[in-house]
C-alpha cells in the first residue's frame, strides 16, 4: 500500500497514513472514519464532532518525550461515567509507536504488549480477582467500560465512534496494566506515570 496516495472514499480528499501499522484513519476534511484493510481506505459511516480542551497535543506537533523525538499523529477520546480521556499516537523514529493518556492534567505512556496466555472473559472477572496474563499476576483493581466519542489523524488500533470498550485495570510485577476488550480482539497495556515536565515541544 502506497501510504500517501490515498484518498478519503466519502469526500475525494488526500488521505496520509504516518505509520505502515495505522488501522483507522480520520479525513481531516470531511470527519470520516475509515478504516485501512488491504490496499483500500473502508468508510464506517461515522463521524464526530469533538469539543477541544486545552492541552500540550495536536495532531502533527512535533516534540520529544524524555529526549526522544516523536510527532503526534493520532487521538481517541472515550467517556465513561466520570467523565472522558483522551488518548494520543506518536510516532517515535524508526516506526515505532508509543502512546499517552491524558486524564485532566495526568499522563501516562503505555505500549501494547503481544498476549501469550488464554485471558478470562470480562465477564467472569472483578476488581479483587488475581488473572495470570504473559506468566504475570495482575491484581484487577477496577472494572469499566467506556464509550468511544471519537477521534481525529491515524490510529494504530481500531477505534469507530458510538462503539464500547471494557476494560480491567491492574497492578502485577510493580507495573499497572489495563486489558481491553473491544471487538474481537483483546489488547494488554503497560505503563509509566510522566510529568508534564517530560514533554518539549518545538514551538516552546
Amino acid at each position: 500500500m502506497d501510504l500517501n496516495n490515498l484518498v478519503c472514499p466519502s469526500c475525494g480528499a488526500p488521505v496520509k497514513l504516518k505509520n505502515r501499522f495505522v488501522q483507522v484513519a480520520v479525513c481531516e476534511y470531511c470527519e470520516q472514519t475509515l478504516v485501512v484493510q488491504d490496499d483500500k481506505l473502508d468508510p464506517t459511516g461515522k463521524t464526530a464532532k469533538m469539543t477541544e480542551y486545552p492541552t500540550p497535543f495536536k495532531i502533527g506537533r512535533f516534540g520529544q518525550l524524555k529526549g526522544k523525538d516523536f510527532e503526534v499523529i493520532g487521538m481517541v477520546r472515550y467517556e465513561y461515567e466520570e467523565g472522558f480521556w483522551d488518548e494520543w499516537c506518536l510516532n517515535m523514529a524508526g516506526e515505532k509507536l508509543m502512546w499517552i493518556e491524558e486524564d485532566e492534567g495526568l499522563f501516562r505512556s503505555f505500549e501494547r504488549i503481544r498476549i501469550k496466555s488464554a485471558i478470562q472473559p470480562w465477564d467472569e472477572v472483578y476488581p479483587g480477582s488475581l488473572i495470570t496474563i504473559n506468566n504475570i499476576e495482575i491484581f484487577i483493581t477496577e472494572k469499566n467500560s467506556a464509550k468511544i466519542l471519537g477521534a481525529v489523524g491515524n490510529l494504530t488500533v481500531k477505534r469507530i465512534p458510538g462503539t464500547t470498550l471494557k476494560y480491567l485495570d491492574g497492578t502485577g510485577d510493580e507495573k499497572q496494566f489495563t486489558i481491553e476488550f473491544y471487538e474481537n480482539s483483546i489488547n494488554l497495556k503497560t505503563g509509566d506515570d510522566l510529568n508534564r515536565s517530560d514533554f518539549t515541544f518545538k514551538e516552546e
